[in-house]
């Protein structure tokens, strides 16, 4: 059998991004100032991680976890920079890590198919860009606002779109349930 590859984004996907921005404004700040790299020598990822995800991390082997992070560049000059700090603070739990702009699906085309990959990510667009140029990739989409108190997953499906080849999840216990289903877990 294969290995498993899971290639994870970061917002709203492993970190809780709005309770980060929520957190950093709660002093007056804006957003755009938010945007430095010095913002994580006030805050630590791990404190805004869903609550799932350290022990589904820590569940996994180090040498099956990527990260898959796009910045901004609209966001500023230091955009990439506080990007490639947030993610660093997850490099003990994950093999490689890459900071892109763009659309993800060049870059998941590049993989493999000696492993399973699997990408979970929380936009509809990467997934789109990768259906087209990587059909060796199992897509997960990651709809986090299902899985803290919303909407069912079955009410915010009839909302979203979501294209044919690409799965809808809600949590990590999610992600497993799928790898369980498929024989992969």
């Amino acid at each position: 059998m294969k290995p498993n590859k899971f290639i994870l984004d970061v917002d709203q996907t492993l970190l809780n991004t709005k309770a980060f921005v929520e957190a950093a404004t709660a002093d007056g700040r804006s957003k755009e100032a938010c945007i430095t790299p010095d913002i994580w020598n006030e805050f630590r990822v791990q404190d805004f991680l869903y609550p799932d995800v350290l022990q589904w991390l820590a569940e996994k082997r180090k040498d099956e976890l990527e990260i898959l992070s796009a910045y901004t560049p609209e966001l500023g000059p230091l955009a990439k920079e506080f990007q490639e700090r947030k993610v660093s603070e997850l490099r003990d739990f994950v093999d490689k890590i890459t900071v892109m702009t763009g659309d993800k699906g060049p870059y998941l085309a590049e993989y493999s198919d000696e492993y399973n990959n699997i990408f979970i990510d929380d936009s509809i667009t990467h997934h789109e860009s990768a259906l087209r140029v990587a059909p060796q990739v199992h897509l997960l989409y990651m709809d986090r606002s299902t899985s803290q108190g919303g909407a069912s997953i079955e009410a915010n499906a009839e909302k979203l779109y979501i294209p044919e080849g690409i799965t809808h999840v809600r949590n990590m216990a999610d992600v497993d349930r799928y790898m369980e289903k498929l024989g992969l877990g």
